[in-house]
């Protein structure tokens, strides 16, 4: 399937470059040169693709640094809810000490 697509794109190309084989003028700064215009077209389709593709490529690093950030925030959010966590059993084990105290010895213990 894959080869019939490739054999596909490449006899397209064939095609179109043999279409369009008059030479055109192209001026570029201060260089000039007659190439032929299927050269042009799929030179420009090209760097066309490259920018594309940087900017794709961009775009994914600055996906991955912010993809690192989170996780670090993660982390640091998931620390701070085991610390907050193990101070809570701390403080409902330390209730359970006053109260058993304030009921006094021989005193039958509070239901919750």
């Amino acid at each position: 399937m894959a080869l019939g697509a490739i054999l596909l794109a490449a006899f397209l190309v064939a095609l179109f470059a043999i279409q369009n084989a008059q030479a055109v003028p192209v001026r570029f700064f201060v260089w000039a040169a007659d190439l032929p215009l299927a050269l042009v077209l799929l030179g420009v389709a090209a760097a066309g693709a490259l920018v594309g593709g940087m900017a794709g490529v961009m775009r994914q690093v600055g996906l991955g640094v912010r993809l690192g950030g989170m996780r670090r925030e993660r982390e640091r959010l998931a620390g701070e809810n085991r610390r907050l966590q193990e101070q809570l059993a701390s403080l409902q084990a330390e209730l359970a000490g006053v109260r058993a105290a304030k009921a006094g010895p021989g005193a039958e213990t509070e239901q919750s």
